[in-house]
């Protein structure tokens, strides 16, 4: 009997499993929460880096809840101008394009 995890698991999203899941609170539906599966602190902290800088965006934060635990939960609050799931979808369009001017250089 083994106990060591396969090192698969944190990399491999099986069909079973969404990579991005999205919940709001009815009371504020300016709130959102993201659950972004088979990812780490690289890609929680350059998404919640950018949405910081977004002037709708009043609050951005990330966690990882445990280290075996291959996903990391994103909060987002706007000021109602955009929602956040606007707000995630603009950041992942600025970092494409950002990737995509590195990649040509």
């Amino acid at each position: 009997m083994n106990n060591i995890p396969n090192s698969l698991d944190s990399i491999i999203l099986s069909d079973k499993i969404c990579k991005i899941e999205y919940s709001k609170k009815k009371e504020n539906l300016n709130y959102g929460i993201f659950k972004i599966q088979r990812e780490d602190h690289t890609i929680g902290e350059l998404i919640q880096t950018h949405l910081l800088k977004e002037k709708n965006v009043i609050f951005s934060g990330y966690k990882q809840i445990h280290p075996l635990e291959h996903y990391i939960v994103l909060k987002i609050i706007t000021n109602g101008v955009i929602s956040p799931i606007e707000a995630f979808d603009l950041v992942l369009k600025d970092l494409y394009i950002e990737f995509s001017l590195l990649e040509e250089n």
